[in-house]
């Protein structure tokens, strides 16, 4: 009797849960219904319409976003016979260390529209971003900005780094992509999740909060301080063989700590792309073909199409920017200057994922002796980076936003011949 009592309570929890549940998902499908389609995709990576000054010893620049919480204008409605892309990536996407208008994104719209073809380019790059942070505002953005094409830039090394789970472990604490299960319940509750994650980002992100509005250096120094503190007694010793001039730079708030603490924690992580055919390679190009997998399905969901390019790295390209990383604490290895192995692995997810993709790399070591295109110490583009880089892929990304589908756009690791020559 008392198994049978037992059974008829657990069957009316189980029932009163599933009606609940299903409850807020007739709410959350109304909700969606009520609000603007619009709305629904504020605070994308931060907080909508604000305007600061970020600034650093090597560089000072303006952040300004929009309505929808990334950097740029206004965003039109889509208009028929103008074309709309998508620019997606990480910090070098974003255009860290310069104006919007520097940034490869808005190149590459000045560049089309000489060309003639009526097109507006959105960047949505987002600094510590990585392939899944990708996928996520993908999947979050599409349905409201309708791009005729994505363009995912996949930065060298890194990227390919973090689509691994041996790669995200020291990254863990400063990702912004979410669990699996909030992945899960912002696909059962999209609408809920949009407006807690509107509401999330404008109380971290708010004027109130100094460290999103303070000069750099200072949050850096703090930074600095927090990333010593957690040092162990392996990483601490391998601080302290730092160049004094180095670990002067990094306690007073010069460097970039999560670069610093990177080479402390994961000394060998830019030489790791380098080897082929191992288990972690493998595990790299899964990671990051799922990812790009994600966002083709996103893409295609919302009627557009998706194009990869890779962003050269200077630990890569540039022997100058390998050497200045290798006093950081990074394993240095002159292999990664004419390797193409980072390159063909990322390659390779991408044909995976059914996705083209296209590395400018070849012409960056070729010019990189000769130009500024990497800041000194933090390692970003320069608005001499960002215009070549805009330069290189030019022709890349005009062919496959004419084109009508990704078929014909080759997927390969080797440049055309410059588009500016």
């Amino acid at each position: 009797m008392s198994l049978r009592r037992a059974a008829g309570r657990a069957a009316l929890v189980l029932g009163a849960a599933t009606t609940g549940i299903l409850a807020v998902v007739a709410f959350d499908r109304v909700l969606g219904l009520v609000l603007p389609e619009r709305w629904m995709s504020r605070a994308l990576l931060f907080p909508p319409d604000v305007h600061f000054t970020l600034r650093t010893p090597e560089f000072e620049y303006e952040v300004r976003t929009n309505e929808f919480g990334f950097r740029g204008g206004p965003v039109a409605e889509p208009r028929q016979g103008r074309m709309r892309i998508v620019a997606i990536g990480d910090s070098f996407t974003y255009g860290w260390g310069v104006d919007i208008s520097e940034a490869w994104p808005m190149v590459l719209e000045r560049a089309l529209r000489a060309r003639g073809l009526p097109v507006d380019v959105l960047d949505l790059g987002n600094p510590g971003a990585g392939p899944d942070g990708y996928a996520d505002v993908v999947e979050r953005a599409l349905p409201s900005l309708k791009p005729d094409l994505v363009v995912v830039g996949l930065l060298q090394g890194d990227d390919l780094m973090q689509s691994s789970a041996g790669g995200q472990a020291f990254l863990a604490g400063n990702s912004r992509s979410p669990h699996r299960l909030t992945r899960l319940l912002t696909r059962c509750f999209p609408t809920l999740s949009a407006v807690f994650t509107a509401a999330r980002e404008r109380r971290r992100r708010s004027p109130g909060n100094r460290a999103w509005w303070r000069e750099l250096r200072v949050a850096f120094r703090e930074g600095a301080t927090q990333a010593r503190a957690g040092f162990s007694a392996a990483e601490r010793e391998r601080y302290d063989r730092l160049e004094p001039e180095v670990r002067s730079l990094f306690e007073s708030g010069g460097l970039n700590p999560a670069l610093v603490a990177l080479a402390m924690k994961v000394p060998d992580y830019f030489v790791s792309p380098l080897e082929e055919g191992t288990d972690a390679a493998a595990l790299n190009q899964r990671g990051l073909a799922t990812a790009l997998t994600r966002i083709r399905v996103a893409a295609q969901a919302a009627g557009a199409r998706v194009v990869t390019v890779g962003i050269p790295y200077g630990f890569y390209v540039s022997a100058a920017a390998q050497e200045r990383m290798g006093r950081l604490g990074f394993t240095v290895d002159k292999r990664a200057l004419v390797s193409e192995a980072p390159d063909r692995v990322v390659a390779a997810a991408a044909a995976d994922a059914g996705i083209a993709f296209f590395s400018p790399t070849a012409a960056f070591r070729r010019e990189v002796p000769l130009r500024y295109f990497y800041f000194p110490w933090d390692n970003h583009f320069t608005r001499e980076g960002h215009a070549f880089f805009a330069d290189q892929v030019l022709e890349y990304v005009a062919s496959a936003l004419q084109a009508g589908s990704t078929e014909g756009v080759r997927t390969n690791a080797t440049p055309p011949a410059p588009a500016g020559g």
